[in-house]
């Protein structure tokens, strides 16, 4: 099949029979006409050249004007053959095409074997717009690969490999929406460059003491010099507790620029000791994209492989950790003050500091009012400068209908100074709802809110 580009480049020729032309010197020794080698047409127009063999000069002639419909076939998208060999065989034209042929030449060889060569000039107008819809999108859709495969492979030259793997994947999305003619442009063989852009990249992480300050980088892990990747899009991920004390997932994003980037963490709201994890930032929408168009498994291995570049880093900036100076007790109260012996709360309470990595843990007050519960704890000897004393209590209680319940809880908490020996604050702004099928389901569930939130609240002044 004869690419669209050299018809475009022939056509632009003016058309000769000269014979004088430079010929190879396979075509000097056949004694051929240069126009099998070399043909020339007139603008707009397209030249086919053929050849064919027979037993006689004849059969040649109809098996090289087969060879050029066969040909034409490819180009067109369609099954010139059948429409035109009557046409072209007899006539020597086909009218649909502008078409007819220009030039023959034939010559026996030894054993009565003939062989024809035929040129056969067609209008490339009448050739584009003959041309089928699938064929030409197919043209297309391979330009526009090829397109992005050489913008990988520059890319990978200028040791911009995420970008070249970037490349490879919207080429390689193109690949699979339908049939391209060159088999180096397949789906199987755009994978195969990818797996190798990606096969050898690292990051690389230089942490700063303890902290999350670090400068990062990407290298390709190949040959001896292993060369930094510039502009390397990464992505990165820890936690932090906003300011409702809620636990989120913080993403970051950011280059290797011309080789490295010096991160700083400026959020106020990251935990103090983690973790951060950094990934090669890939467009995961194209990958889904991929993923849904090819067959099941076709892209794992580069997913594997992607995943497996995804490195981390733990920090801890806690330093002398102030929950060190901290005593907590809680208590929890019914709807008519009384204390009762449930630790829902307390529970609640550490395990979302547990969950937050910190050491610091509460422990179940003694003694109903707040007095009592301090001196009690002070006379145990022990303690450290600061006692927090949590007490939670039913505030309301509703029934919605014969199987809902709902309670609220309120809360006061104390802070003393037990080295100056007075009381620093007293809050009494926290409350939450809890539900359930019975009350004490409700009031389990309210206590549970309430010392997950006392916990939070409690983060957030401690860090």
């Amino acid at each position: 099949m004869k690419r669209i580009l050299l018809l475009l480049l022939l056509s632009v020729l003016l058309f000769s029979s000269c014979s004088s032309l430079e010929t190879s010197s396979v075509f000097s020794e056949q004694r051929l006409p240069a126009w099998v080698r070399n043909p020339r047409v007139r603008s707009g127009r397209i030249a086919y050249v053929a050849e064919g063999s027979g037993t006689s000069e004849d059969s040649a002639r109809l098996n090289a004007i087969e060879n050029i419909l066969f040909e034409l076939s490819d180009d067109l998208g369609w099954d010139a053959y059948s429409s035109y060999y009557r046409e072209l065989g007899s006539s020597g034209s086909v009218a649909d095409l502008d078409g007819s042929i220009k030039e023959t030449y034939s010559r026996e060889y030894r054993g009565g074997r003939f062989s024809c060569y035929i040129l056969f000039d067609i209008s490339e107008d009448a050739f584009l717009s003959m041309q089928s819809p699938e064929l030409v999108e197919s043209l297309r859709r391979g330009e526009e690969i090829l397109s992005l495969m050489e913008e990988a492979k520059e890319s990978y030259m200028e040791n911009r490999d995420v970008d070249a793997i970037s490349c490879a994947l919207k080429a390689l999305s193109l690949s699979l929406d339908g049939d391209v003619s060159d088999p180096g442009l397949s789906p199987s063989e755009i994978l195969s460059t990818l797996l190798y852009y990606t096969e050898a990249l690292e990051i690389d992480v230089s942490q700063h003491g303890d902290g999350m300050e670090a400068s990062i980088s990407v290298r390709r892990n190949r040959g001896l010099l292993s060369p930094l990747v510039y502009s390397a899009p990464i992505e990165g991920s820890y936690w932090i507790r906003d300011t409702n004390g809620v636990l989120k997932e913080e993403k970051i994003s950011f280059n290797t620029a011309s080789g490295s980037y010096d991160y700083v963490n400026t959020n106020p709201y990251a935990l103090m000791n983690g973790s951060v994890n950094l990934s090669l930032d890939i467009d995961e929408d194209l990958i889904d994209e991929i993923v849904q168009k090819a067959e099941e498994g076709f892209l794992d291995s580069f997913i594997t492989l992607l995943d497996a570049k995804c490195v981390s880093y733990s920090y801890d900036e806690r330093g002398d950790e102030r929950s060190d100076l901290y005593d907590i007790l809680i208590a929890q109260y019914d709807i008519n003050g009384a204390r009762i012996e449930s630790n829902t709360a307390l529970k609640s309470f550490n395990a979302t500091l547990s969950d937050a990595n910190r050491s610091i843990s509460a422990i179940a007050a003694e003694g109903d009012e707040e007095e009592e519960i301090l001196s009690l704890f002070l006379s145990e000897g022990d303690v450290k400068r600061y006692v927090v004393i949590m007490r939670i209590g039913v505030s309301e209680s509703i029934m919605i209908d014969e199987e809902r319940y709902i309670v609220n809880v309120h809360t006061n908490t104390s802070t003393y100074d037990t080295v100056e020996d007075f009381l620093i604050s007293s809050d009494d702004s926290v409350s939450s709802v809890g539900y359930g099928a019975t009350f004490e389901e409700a009031s389990d569930d309210a206590f549970r809110n309430a010392g997950r939130i006392l916990a939070d609240v409690f983060l957030i002044e401690l860090e």
